[in-house]
């Protein structure tokens, strides 16, 4: 028989008005990533992505220790780092070559989470250029896009002043998207 663990140890995690305490809710104590996150950066389907927000709608919006959100994550922020810490696999295809699901994206993004600024001082935008950035530097001939331009729109239509912000070195989001081919080509 498993004893069940009291609610007490969710210390101050609050769950919304009339929802039910969730696993979804629950942070780690590495980086404050939530279960979305691990899901994002493993390549969990849409339909994963989509009961973790119905167990916690507002996980989309809660920030990781570096105040990145989950769509940034998924836009590129996590590049180079696995959410637990450990080094990624250096055998795993390489994250500009991995096709983005504009229906992920959709269930991600809303105006908050295009909003939010991490502590580089970048948000969503920045990361989507980025990748854009290295993904078309690296593209082979007939290679689909790994972000559907759509996405940019979208992005734009929830935060069009994030053209104008400078993160933490004073570069715009296409700024950017010219550094990652800068970058690659060095």
């Amino acid at each position: 028989f498993v004893q069940p663990i009291p609610l007490t140890w969710l210390g101050n995690i609050e769950p919304p008005d009339g929802q039910a305490p969730s696993a979804a809710m629950i942070p780690d104590n590495k980086h404050n990533c939530l279960p979305l996150y691990y899901a994002i950066m493993e390549g969990a389907s849409r339909e994963v992505v989509r009961v973790i927000l119905q167990a916690h709608p507002l996980a989309r919006t809660q920030p990781d220790e570096e105040g990145r959100s989950p769509l940034s994550w998924y836009l590129g922020a996590g590049h180079g780092l696995h959410v637990s810490g450990e080094a990624p696999d250096p055998n795993s295809f390489p994250l500009h070559k991995q096709k983005r699901s504009n229906t992920i994206l959709s269930l991600l993004l809303n105006s908050k989470s295009a909003r939010m600024v991490d502590s580089k001082g970048r948000c969503a935008l920045h990361w989507a250029c980025h990748l854009l950035g290295s993904h078309y530097y690296h593209k082979e001939e007939g290679e689909p896009p790994c972000l559907d331009l759509r996405v940019i729109k979208s992005l734009l239509d929830h935060y069009i002043d994030a053209l104008l912000l400078q993160d933490d070195s004073g570069m715009t989001p296409l700024h950017l998207m010219f550094d990652a081919v800068a970058v690659e080509q060095a």
